[in-house]
């Protein structure tokens, strides 16, 4: 796992966010996954568990004004040859790109079979 592969990802993440293309956010995400929160961990076990989530996020996010996001990798820490973990910062963008505060994820990142990094483990919160 390098530090190139985990960037592409986080592209491909702010991308699909920014065109609310939910199917292919839930492409990103290694099954099974899991999702950490304050309130306990919710395993994931279907992309389209992953792709209706991101539909609400996506309806909420424009709902709030927010029509954009870019990843920026603040840690990165390869763990083994296939997993790493990554620190990332997503700034809401409004409709003219500027940022309105944003959000920050804690990633688990794995690499596929098919040299694709995609997210195993995530906990996000408000920046």
């Amino acid at each position: 796992m390098t530090r190139d592969q985990v960037l592409k990802l986080v592209e491909r993440i702010g991308s699909a966010l920014s065109a609310g293309d939910a199917k292919t956010l839930a492409g990103l995400w290694d099954m099974p996954a899991l999702l950490l929160a304050d309130q306990g961990a919710r395993p994931v076990t279907a992309r389209e568990e992953v792709e209706a989530f991101f539909e609400q996020a996506i309806a909420d996010y424009r709902s709030r004004g927010i029509f954009g996001t870019r990843g920026e990798l603040n840690g990165f820490e390869p763990l083994s040859e296939r997993l790493a973990w990554a620190d990332i910062t997503w700034p809401n963008l409004d409709a003219e790109g500027r940022a309105t505060g944003g959000e920050r994820s804690f990633y688990l990142v794995r690499l596929g079979e098919d040299g694709q990094a995609r997210i195993q483990a995530a906990l996000s919160r408000t920046a």
